[in-house]
């Protein structure tokens, strides 16, 4: 999301790891490359691993909360 995206530059971490992207929402990849020419923090992203996987677990969460009114209640 946005806002954890600034957080990992204003942290300056060195290197972030995460399996599936999100399409809609996802907003790391954008500002890592509108901030690429305008600040000396460089960060490397891997994409990817475990994709597969991580997205059929979403994919099934998402949809027994939404299969589930009472579970949204919460």
């Amino acid at each position: 999301c946005l806002m954890c995206s600034g957080a990992i530059y204003n942290a300056r971490l060195a290197r972030v790891v995460y399996a599936c992207h999100d399409k809609r929402f996802g907003a790391l990849r954008e500002i890592y490359h509108q901030q690429g020419q305008r600040t000396n923090h460089h960060l490397l992203i891997h994409q990817g691993i475990g994709e597969r996987e991580s997205t059929e677990l979403l994919t099934e969460f998402f949809a027994s909360r939404r299969n589930n009114p009472k579970r949204l209640m919460r």
